[in-house]
């Protein structure tokens, strides 16, 4: 069961995160209004899935939980952004999602999960199938700013914030529908305040943007609502296969989104895979039969 849980949560994910890719190559620096539209679709969903099932609570433990996980989720999302337009998305997407080195780490020492060899080896395949998946034989792998080294670096200890965080509320016996309300209530008023502010710098001091921008700003936030449902639907499922399977597995699985992207990217873009990609392909579907069986 959790392993169907954890799959569907990746696909769902994976597919936000080609509208992700697909929205700031088609308009650039209209990432706020992306999230913008995000979060403003998620946060009344999970507020409607915390009122029906009866998890919706007031509490300084789930709000301050809630507001670590929101910050893990969006400003981790804006320093990978960041990085992709600083450097190589070759090396910047298989970095940030190395994050899930991390929660299984935390699951296997701190939480003392077991895992069996077949499982090492399939989690393995995954962490470095998706890893070589989003590898362009033709991209030049220089990096043109140091600051890409730093948001890389920020980028994976958000991004744990998010993941891991959920394991460990989970553990603690915090249910994680409220506390992802209060994380996703969190970006959404953030964002709504940053973009209110942007607004108003525009009116008293800077020149009107040119229309062709102001249409990328609502195209951007078009997308960013679709996107929420994806988003919303896979943190979700991802954090109910946490409370039914081990972190450890259910982790590199959620991981796999990667491959969603590559290959909706890929098919969308009309790019062809290279050898490498064609091995990844192979190492994911290996390692996810390996986790099912």
């Amino acid at each position: 069961m959790w392993f169907a849980v954890a799959v569907m949560a990746a696909l769902l994910f994976g597919f936000g995160g080609f509208l992700f890719k697909f929205s700031t190559m088609r308009t650039e620096n209209t990432v706020s209004y992306l999230l913008m539209g995000l979060y403003l679709t998620a946060t009344p969903l999970f507020v409607a899935t915390a009122v029906l099932t009866d998890t919706l609570q007031i509490s300084g433990w789930l709000v301050f939980a809630g507001i670590l996980v929101g910050i893990g989720s969006f400003l981790g999302n804006f320093c990978y952004v960041r990085a992709m337009r600083m450097g190589p998305v070759s090396l910047t997407g298989p970095l940030a999602n190395s994050n899930i080195v991390l929660v299984i780490l935390m699951s296997v020492l701190l939480y003392h999960e077991a895992i069996e060899v077949k499982d090492v080896i399939g989690v393995i395949l995954l962490l470095v199938a998706v890893s070589l998946i989003a590898v362009d034989p033709h991209e030049s792998l220089s990096i043109r700013s140091r600051w890409w080294y730093v948001l890389v670096a920020l980028a994976i200890v958000l991004f744990f914030m998010r993941n891991g965080g959920l394991k460990i509320t989970r553990e603690n016996d915090l249910e994680n529908t409220p506390i992802l309300m209060y994380g996703y209530a969190f970006g959404l008023g953030y964002f709504a305040i940053a973009l209110a502010l942007d607004r108003y710098l525009r009116r008293v001091g800077q020149p009107p943007q040119p229309l062709a921008h102001v249409r990328g700003e609502k195209f951007a936030f078009k997308i960013g609502l679709v996107n929420g449902l994806c988003s919303y639907g896979g943190i979700q499922l991802y954090a109910y296969a946490l409370t039914i399977g081990p972190t450890s597995l259910i982790s590199p699985i959620f991981a796999s989104n990667g491959l969603v992207v590559a290959l909706l990217s890929i098919g969308y873009f009309h790019e062809r895979l290279s050898k490498l990609q064609i091995l990844a392909l192979a190492g994911i579907m290996l390692g996810l039969i390996l986790l099912a069986s």
